[in-house]
């Protein structure tokens, strides 16, 4: 029997986010590495968003789903609530005002096949400021510094 669940789900938390979501979306299907499925939460959006991501991924030759809130939950509440509900091998999570480098699911499953010791991948997250300049944000290290960003707020899995 051939395996037809994907190996990834991209998971995006979304409020609010109709300027951004054709970007974020568009980064994902933009992925070198396929094999993967999308699945958007609205946190309860009062805007445009999910219409606009039914209309941007309406022609599109991938797995996705919308999962909506009635009320605004938080990003940490969203994802808490709807994990479970994922059965692929791994998931990534992308905030629905971010973007994917092109590789970043590649790279990630190559290590985690790799490491199978490996729970959980934390990458760096590169801002683009106003004024043209970049920076870097350095993920949490250590085990204390992991768990508390995780506690806290979304970290780049």
């Amino acid at each position: 029997m051939v395996n037809t669940m994907p190996k990834v789900t991209v998971l995006i938390a979304a409020y609010n986010e109709e300027k951004n979501i054709k970007k974020c979306l568009k980064s994902v299907l933009d992925q070198t590495f396929k094999d993967y499925k999308i699945l958007l939460l609205d946190d309860g959006s009062t805007d445009e968003t999910v219409i606009i991501a039914e209309d941007f991924m309406r022609d599109k030759s991938v797995d996705f789903e919308i999962i909506r809130s009635e009320t605004n939950l938080g990003k940490i509440s969203i994802i808490n609530r709807n994990v479970f509900l994922l059965n692929t091998e791994y998931i990534a999570i992308l905030d629905a005002d971010d973007e994917m480098y092109p590789h970043r699911l590649a790279e990630q499953v190559e290590y985690l096949d790799k490491n199978v010791n490996c729970d959980i991948l934390v990458g760096q997250q590169c801002l683009q400021l106003g004024n043209g300049s970049t920076k870097i944000l350095k993920p949490p290290m250590t085990h204390a510094q992991i768990c508390t960003s995780l506690l806290s707020k979304t970290t780049m899995l």
